[in-house]
């Protein structure tokens, strides 16, 4: 990648231009975050830029608006506490409940009536989420690691170690020691998605790239996968936004 430089022109928003060793062409891309992006390839004369904007003025304005307001209303939800945690993998709805207490830190707890009670400085929501990440983590450790031993032994597919994590864009990977990572938001997607999550992942075991013997035996092994991985896509989308802080 090469440098990033700001632009500014007076009928155009402002855009970030990235030098790209790898691009062969110009390209535009918006994300809520860095805003409009122009990759360039090595070399182009950046004079040239604005001309080309203002062909694509229509589409930059209409989908930069969109990307920015859906941005600024999830950064505003991700700054919000859930008062309930599905965790439809198994079947559980927890009630959350928040007391300020004169503690610097946050201690939680559970109870038979499926509360979960977090006590101190709840009003930090930082330490909230870091409480209840700590919390699905060792949900995902009692209910979600027995599940994919299980079909590992069912499948035949065994595999070495499990780590439990919190991925932002990945529901699980296999190593090539045949090591998993499995994202504790698993737990908030329905248990069939779950199963085939790690179905995918223990056929990794054997082949480790996306190869045609790959998706051979994710076939054999579960003929309604193509549902399940468009599924998943719309799944991820679905999470709330206070679990990937």
């Amino acid at each position: 990648m090469g440098n990033i430089t700001k632009n500014q022109r007076l009928d155009l928003p402002d855009f970030t231009t990235k030098v790209s060793l790898r691009a062969k062409h110009v390209w535009l891309k918006i994300t809520g975050e860095t805003g409009l992006v122009v990759v360039v390839p090595k070399g182009f004369d950046t004079s040239r830029i604005p001309s080309l904007l203002s062909k694509e003025k229509e589409w930059i304005e209409r989908n930069l608006h969109r990307i920015i307001t859906r941005y600024r209303q999830y950064q505003s939800f991700a700054n919000e506490l859930p008062e309930e945690i599905p965790l439809k993998a198994i079947g559980h709805t927890w009630k959350v409940k928040y007391h300020k207490a004169a503690c610097p830190e946050i201690h939680l707890y559970e109870d038979d009536a499926l509360t979960v009670s977090l006590w101190g400085d709840v009003e930090d929501v930082d330490k909230c989420r870091i409480a209840l990440s700590f919390w699905l983590r060792a949900k995902a450790k009692r209910y979600l690691v027995p599940l994919l031993k299980k079909i590992s032994r069912e499948k035949m597919l065994p595999f070495q170690n499990v780590s439990i994590k919190g991925q932002k864009t990945i529901w699980a990977s296999c190593t090539q020691n045949k090591n998993l990572n499995i994202n504790y938001k698993l737990l908030m997607i329905p248990p069939i998605l779950v199963h085939y999550v790690f179905l995918h992942e223990l056929c990794h075991t054997r082949h480790m790239d996306h190869s045609h013997h790959f998706w051979g035996l994710v076939k054999n092994l579960e003929p309604g996968y193509r549902e399940y991985d468009s599924a998943l896509r719309t799944a991820w989308r679905a999470l709330p936004a206070w679990v990937h802080k």
